[in-house]
């Protein structure tokens, strides 16, 4: 049974998306938007990683822990560089101390498994994710998590059988290719 959790960090809309055994699972699945009381930014950290540990929860309730992919940091965009860094390390601590493995994935590599180009776009994103996969997600955050989460299946069933590579569609296959030679 592969129980994954797919995440894409962000200030104002993280998304969080579920599977199981490579199937969206769209009510556990959702994006949290993040509006403190008191403004500061630890504050909106901390809430973020709250609602991540209570959908892991939720999950780990009734399945195996999940694995916890998580997109990489936009390494390209100067804005907001040092508040995402600061979300991402609150977020992967939190995780750690409760002991869910975490794993990040580039962003240039979840794009390209799941349109095919690497620097695809977001609309691009939210196409592909209809037109390949039939899921119609209509906010952009959780469109991130949910090709996230699908990138990180197809890594988990390769962890599990590597034969499998070969019998992915070939625009996956060189997806994966140069994050799985890393590994």
């Amino acid at each position: 049974m592969r129980t994954l959790m797919a995440l894409d960090l962000s200030y104002t809309n993280t998304g969080i998306a579920v599977f199981y055994d490579g199937i969206f699972q769209k009510e556990l699945s959702k994006t949290k938007g993040t509006k403190p009381a008191d403004g500061t930014d630890i504050h909106r950290c901390d809430m973020i990683l709250a609602e991540i540990v209570r959908v892991a929860d939720v999950v780990t309730r009734s399945r195996e822990k999940p694995l916890i992919f998580i997109e990489d940091y936009a390494f390209a965009r100067n804005n907001l560089r040092e508040k995402m860094g600061e979300l991402g390390g609150v977020v992967k601590h939190g995780l750690w101390t409760l002991e869910y493995k975490t794993q990040t994935l580039p962003i240039a590599t979840v794009r390209k498994v799941v349109t095919g180009k690497g620097n695809a776009a977001k609309d691009m994103v939210m196409m592909s994710l209809l037109k390949n996969y039939g899921l119609e997600i209509p906010q952009n955050d959780l469109a991130d998590a949910a090709a996230v989460g699908i990138t990180g299946d197809y890594i988990m069933q390769y962890m599990e059988d590597n034969s499998v590579i070969l019998r992915l569609p070939i625009d996956v296959r060189e997806g994966l290719k140069g994050y799985l030679k890393n590994k």
